[in-house]
């Protein structure tokens, strides 16, 4: 948020720092949330980067992964595996391997392509880093668990959809509805009935 806000004001003033006012001030509280965070994981936990460290302990499945192209080739041949040998107690496995697989590095690649359209769309710069540096946040723990959550409150996205189906008629419109509420009601079902959904 911190380098989509700057980014904003600055192209706000024209990119001029002879237009720069004391509101540029405000932008230094966008980090003061994370910075009181890791001053409680210090005082509290004597670790301030507890948030990172904390991967060890339980949460096997997720190690910090800086590298968002590994974190692709590792998302990519975990579910390759999962569709060429499939395991012995094959319904929930299978289902955790190659459906939530799927849709988690298709979630993914989906806001990819998002980003990709808004630089050919011409959206502001700041609202492409914001969907840029979003996605690449997202695969840090080497897998991209929740990513399809993780998209919803990405409002470029929005905004990009917005356009595009105001230009087309109204039935894909209805359909886009259709397919949303058809998925919700399918997540739902499998969430009621024991499936961790994301």
């Amino acid at each position: 948020m911190f380098v989509a806000l700057t980014v904003e004001y600055a192209s706000s003033i024209g990119w001029s720092l002879k237009r720069l006012t004391k509101d540029a001030l405000y932008l230094s509280l966008a980090p003061v949330g994370f910075l009181l965070y890791v001053y409680f994981l210090w005082r509290r936990f004597g670790d301030p980067l507890m948030f990172k460290n904390a991967y060890r302990f339980g949460w096997q499945y997720q190690v910090f992964q800086p590298n968002i192209v590994k974190t692709i080739q590792n998302q990519s041949a975990q579910l390759t595996k999962s569709l060429t040998s499939p395991p012995e107690g094959w319904k929930d496995d299978w289902f955790q391997g190659v459906a939530m697989g799927g849709l988690q590095l298709g979630a993914w690649m989906v806001g990819f392509g998002f980003t990709l359209w808004g630089v050919l769309k011409k959206l502001p710069l700041s609202w492409v880093l914001y969907l840029a540096l979003s996605l690449i946040l997202f695969g840090v723990n080497s897998n991209f668990v929740s990513v399809h959550r993780y998209l919803l409150p990405l409002f470029p996205i929005y905004v990009l959809l917005a356009d595009w189906f105001g230009k087309r008629e109204e039935w894909l419109f209805g359909l886009a509805l259709g397919v949303s509420a058809m998925s919700l009601g399918l997540y739902l079902v499998l969430f009621s009935n024991g499936f961790w959904t994301g």
